[in-house]
């Protein structure tokens, strides 16, 4: 399963986030409620997965984070979550590995979240079955 790192500023979600996927199996390595706490602070050399990134970070962009993810991140997917659809498609444009738009269910995260980690072809087959998800690789 995945380790994965939550950048969201609303703690309730960040909670529900983490518990949807600890119940799936995956490892949540850190959560974040400040995304300038993770990219800041000191390394500590074991490898992420995922990192599920919300896109709106009160008035920031999680959009505008993606280059220190990356860098800060290596090898890991970024997942954008949104509540404005075109902002999730802005994400992905911008270099996210894929994005999923808000409100969604803990059960809809954990598909999003094997989907994407599966590979492109099957994240990008299930998305277009569903009408809010954000096709990955667009």
């Amino acid at each position: 399963m995945a380790r994965v790192v939550i950048i969201e500023d609303h703690e309730d979600l960040v909670e529900a986030y983490r518990l949807a996927l600890e119940k799936a199996g995956h490892t949540v390595c850190g959560s974040h409620v400040d995304p300038l706490a993770v990219l800041t602070a000191p390394a500590d050399g074991t490898p992420v997965d995922l990192v599920l990134l919300d896109e709106r970070l009160g008035p920031e962009s999680g959009t505008a984070y993606l280059p220190q993810i990356r860098r800060r991140f290596q090898g890991a997917m970024v997942m954008v979550v949104s509540a404005d659809i075109r902002a999730a498609d802005r994400a992905v444009a911008l270099g996210a590995d894929g994005a999923r738009a808000k409100p969604l269910t803990m059960d809809e995260l954990n598909a999003a979240v094997r989907e994407l980690l599966a590979g492109p072809s099957t994240a990008r087959a299930a998305a277009g079955r569903r009408p809010r998800a954000s096709p990955l690789g667009r």
